[in-house]
């Protein structure tokens, strides 16, 4: 609350100016600055400033008043730990006032400026320590003290609200077990007594208090004994600042640092941390398991990354339902978990991995069995290192990774494809046309059986890219000459040819596909994709495949309102040669194939 013009009591105007600031510490610890948070009026015609001008600043960069930092800091060498109070006088634009500096606790402090006439006008005051109440009780800081018996002496208004009082006298003469934070009241008066006891502040600890309403709030809390005329202890005075709001984000980030955003388990930081405490003794036997997902880069290729995503968190939550609590398990990779488990001998870690093996065998991903590859170790006395037994677990896992790995793509790829008949209905049937029309094509040229069988294959296979692809647009695709789409649609129905290299290159055994079903939307006249690839440049079986896929565009009765005859099938094939196919495979379809 900014404090405006001069402070009033009883129709006595004082002229008395008023600053509140932050202290700011060099990396010493020493007070080098500070900044402006509060100023009155009085200080604006005193320095013929604006407050606007300054609020927010330092002193360096504003300069009040002439050697004011210079001379405040050299006065600050006769306190110690920024207690208690400091004067001085000070020259302002030729007139001299007197600065008396109250130390609120170590990070802020109040400057007031007195003029020439201002002992005149506190003579008439009742009570001479009005102002120095008004001042408490407009700087957001909340502060009390008490008695040698730890009842309540007094407070500002802040405080007194967090107490549900609704004035500051009403807290004279009670106690903490009294008001609404009883249950922490124990916890505040052994500080108050450490205080009282030995004399000696306790500066700027973090707490927990409760506030008016009943909530937690964090402060920031100093306590300091003081002291009456006679330099006798006279009880203890404590302030404290809300940090509530900085604790929340210091927390959040803190999560943000030691965990995985994605799944919520702990990162690779953590257990790096983590590990060398849980290295002990008393925790042995202690077991590793070394996790890896099978098909991670597949399922992100042929369904998107939100389904990569979705795979992560369903292995993550298969981890956690068979791991307990006091197991740390962290994401230390794209696809790759650490389990840490105390306690826990090999014969246990091994009821555990199968545990998690069986828990992910009965869930899918579109259709796809989830799969992971893992390997163990149990260290069983401290002679054994941790880290050399991650890295023999980490080989246990890569081994069963790469004996299973076709095994598992292969049947990755037959889920998809699988999936892709089951989404397309009609992708079936014209799958197994385009296999039909490709196997004829082949033996009409003279091919060898084998490759014969390849084009038969090929032809069930060359769309699986499809399962990446918009819906809608798959289901219009099937349309011959269809002119529907827009450019975007039509970048995106294009892309289907690279998904499914990328699918098929992703296994030995189904690789030898790939290049072929990547070139069949390759045109004999280079304007194809997604290469360009010109005349004998596209791969003999591509060719035959953009043939046998647009014959039966041409005739299928699927998504097709008006199939072509076998004559205007020929037409259109006949215009097409030399452009999109190649002339000599389109002679042999019409002569050979057709009749």
């Amino acid at each position: 609350m900014m404090c405006k013009g001069y402070f009033i009591d009883e129709g006595v105007h004082l002229k008395v100016g008023y600053l509140y600031q932050k202290i700011i510490l060099n990396k010493d610890g020493e007070l080098c600055d500070f900044q402006y948070i509060e100023m009155n009026q009085v200080v604006e015609k005193i320095t013929n400033i604006q407050s606007s001008e300054i609020i927010g600043k330092k002193e360096s960069e504003v300069k009040l008043f002439n050697d004011y930092q210079k001379n405040l800091i050299e006065k600050l060498k006769e306190v110690s730990s920024y207690c208690g109070q400091v004067q001085y006088q000070q020259e302002i634009k030729g007139d001299l006032y007197d600065i008396n500096v109250y130390f609120i606790n170590m990070s802020y402090f109040i400057t007031i400026i007195k003029g020439k006439d201002h002992n005149s006008c506190i003579k008439n005051l009742e009570n001479p320590c009005c102002m120095l109440r008004k001042i408490l009780d407009t700087i957001p800081i909340r502060i009390f003290w008490k008695d040698l018996n730890l009842n309540y002496l007094g407070c500002n208004k802040k405080f007194a609200e967090d107490a549900g009082l609704s004035s500051p006298n009403e807290i004279i003469g009670k106690n903490d077990y009294e008001l609404g934070w009883k249950n922490f009241a124990q916890t505040y008066r052994c500080d108050d007594r450490e205080v009282l006891n030995t004399e000696q502040p306790k500066i700027n600890f973090e707490e927990k208090v409760i506030g008016k309403d009943g909530e937690i709030m964090w402060v920031k809390t100093t306590k300091i004994p003081i002291y009456d005329n006679h330099n006798k202890l006279y009880g203890v005075m404590g302030t404290f600042e809300d940090i509530t709001e900085r604790k929340v984000i210091e927390e959040k980030m803190k999560y943000l640092s030691f965990h995985d955003h994605l799944t919520g388990l702990y990162n690779r930081r953590f257990l790096e941390e983590e590990i060398n405490g849980l290295d002990k003794e008393i925790n042995l036997p202690i077991s590793i398991i070394m996790i890896d997902i099978n098909g991670l880069k597949l399922m992100n290729d042929a369904f998107g990354h939100k389904s990569g995503d979705l795979l992560i968190q369903k292995v993550a939550e298969g981890i956690k339902q068979s791991c307990r609590k006091e197991d740390i398990i962290a994401r230390v990779g794209g696809d790759e978990f650490i389990v840490l488990l105390p306690k826990t001998n090999a014969k246990e870690v091994e009821k555990v991995i199968t545990s998690i093996h069986l828990g992910l065998q009965k869930k899918k991903i579109n259709g796809i069995n989830i799969s992971i590859a893992s390997g163990t170790e149990t260290k069983t006395n401290n002679h054994q290192s941790i880290n050399d037994l991650l890295k023999k677990a980490e080989t246990y896992m890569y081994k069963k990774k790469t004996e299973k790995k076709t095994q598992i793509r292969n049947e990755a790829i037959i889920s998809i494809l699988e999936l892709l008949f089951i989404k397309f209905s009609h992708e079936k049937s014209h799958a197994d046309q385009v296999s039909k029309i490709s196997a004829d094509i082949g033996a009409a040229i003279g091919l060898e059986q084998q490759e014969i069988n390849e084009l038969k294959m090929l032809g069930r296979l060359h769309d699986i890219g499809k399962i990446a692809i918009d819906e809608k647009i798959v289901n219009r695709s099937l349309r011959y000459n269809n002119q529907d789409f827009t450019k975007e649609e039509i970048l995106e129905y294009k892309r289907h040819p690279e998904v499914s290299y990328i699918i098929l290159s992703s296994s030995n055994e189904y690789t030898i596909f790939s290049e072929d079903v990547l070139h069949h939307h390759e045109r004999y006249d280079g304007k194809g994709y997604p290469r360009g690839l010109k005349g004998k440049e596209i791969p003999i079986k591509s060719r035959i495949l953009a043939l046998a896929d647009t014959v039966d565009k041409m005739t299928s009765t699927v998504n097709n309102n008006f199939p072509l005859t076998q004559e205007e099938v020929i037409l259109k094939l006949k215009q097409e040669s030399g452009k999109k196919f190649d002339p000599e495979l389109v002679k042999v379809f019409i002569e050979e194939v057709l009749n």
